[in-house]
């Protein structure tokens, strides 16, 4: 039987495509930081064509500092926007209730004041990160009816519990537009409590109050949610409106609570103030000749 011989492949390329004639490059380059074009203080590197077997161009290779620098850039620039900063000042009126056990869950809620100071970052044009310390007010309230022995009312009164809190927020917040400016946020918030009290009055009702403080927790831990808009006033000066929710999720009761309840807080806050902005963009990269 005759043995068929295999024919050998050939292996031959065609000749490499590749050319510099559709781009120009200069023989060297310098380090674009902060929007300037800056002389390096370290070694030159050439870039080979392993097809030509020749140096397309040389790269100047960043120091430490250099190369911190730039590392900070690209994680805080984004679509040629640099770093910008804002302070807000804010105040308003707030709505809390309590909730968490069948008596209160029953109960009224509760207006009182609200006021911060803000600090936001700016990670990008669109994303921001928010710090602040504020007041607010939260708690509950609640009609009552005293009656006597034989059930027939004596007179109706208002029982209020007030819990005066130091808030300390923390809010990625994400915004659009350029005038007006759309935002939305959420993030965590610790409450510090500064004083809680009871209070009842009613029409031939002797009023009174109590300190409560030592029947709460200290803190209280919640998430924060927030829609708002801002207006341009007169240069980086800006009015700011926010309307936040603060939904407490830990029992902030020191004692026990009715059928192993808890006792959680509530808070919804229509916040007005002013903004201040500053920090100025990152022009685009010149063209070199």
């Amino acid at each position: 039987m005759a043995t068929k011989t295999k024919k050998p492949l050939d292996w031959a390329l065609a000749p490499a495509p590749e050319s510099k004639d559709h781009f120009t490059l200069k023989s060297e380059y310098d380090l674009f930081i902060g929007g300037k074009w800056m002389k390096p203080c370290a070694a030159i590197h050439a870039t080979p064509s392993t097809v030509m077997n020749q140096i397309l161009h040389h790269l100047r290779r960043a120091s430490f500092g250099s190369a911190a620098i730039i590392l900070l850039i690209i994680t805080t620039n984004v679509k040629g926007q640099s770093p910008g900063y804002e302070v807000g000042l804010h105040g308003g009126p707030s709505l809390g209730w309590l909730g968490g056990n069948k008596m209160i869950d029953a109960s009224d809620q509760l207006l009182g004041p609200a006021a911060g100071l803000t600090f936001q970052y700016d990670l990008t044009n669109t994303f921001g990160l928010r710090i602040g310390v504020g007041y607010q007010s939260k708690g509950s309230r609640a009609d009552v009816k005293f009656i006597d022995i034989h059930g027939n009312p004596i007179f109706t009164g208002i029982s209020r519990t007030d819990l005066d809190y130091i808030l300390l927020p923390l809010m990625v917040r994400a915004s659009f537009g350029n005038g007006p400016r759309f935002s939305i946020g959420v993030g965590p918030y610790a409450g510090h409590l500064m004083r809680a009290r009871h209070t009842w009055s009613g029409e031939g009702l002797v009023g009174g109050s109590e300190d409560l403080t030592a029947n709460f927790e200290r803190w209280d831990l919640g998430i924060s949610a927030s829609v708002g808009a801002s207006f341009s006033l007169v240069g980086d000066l800006w009015l700011s409106t926010e309307l936040r929710y603060d939904k407490g999720l830990n029992n902030i009761g020191a004692l026990p609570v009715i059928d192993d309840g808890s006792i959680r807080t509530n808070a919804v806050a229509l916040l007005v103030g002013l903004i201040y902005r500053f920090g100025d963009a990152v022009q685009q990269p010149p063209v070199e000749p």
